[in-house]
């Protein structure tokens, strides 16, 4: 399998754009369910993500997509800083990994079908989800 290349140009039947700030995936013990606040707002990103993604059809993990997680600047940063970051790598928490994994465990426990992936995580001004398949 040739690895991806930076320029090169990958078909998609779909693109869907999900306005939700994304997050990574929560680790957390059995009693954490029940505890941990950050569990349930990870339960509840989950819920939004899928909900999304069942009003354009989609019921099931794709084999091979390419994901794109725009990651909100923080309030603090000014106008100039976010013009200049706009688009750019964010290259802080949530790692990556775990981001692909939080949006993988949306579909549910089964998604060993699944054999390709290109992810990036890029600054912006709304943070959202960009799925192409």
């Amino acid at each position: 399998m040739k690895p991806f290349e930076a320029n090169a140009v990958y078909l998609c039947t779909m693109r869907i754009e999900i306005d939700i700030n994304p997050m990574g995936a929560v680790r957390t013990t059995q009693k954490g369910k029940y505890t941990d606040e950050r569990y349930h707002k990870y339960a509840r990103y989950k819920t939004a993500v899928m909900m999304f993604l069942r009003g354009f059809g989609v019921r099931e993990c794709p084999e091979s997509f390419r994901i794109q997680f725009v990651m909100p600047f923080p309030i603090s940063y000014t106008q100039k800083q976010c013009r200049e970051l706009e688009g750019s790598p964010h290259r802080y928490k949530p790692d990556i990994d775990n981001m692909v994994k939080g949006f993988m465990d949306c579909f549910g426990k089964d998604d060993s079908g699944v054999h390709t992936i290109q992810a990036q995580k890029v600054w912006g001004y709304d943070g959202k989800i960009i799925l192409e398949f």
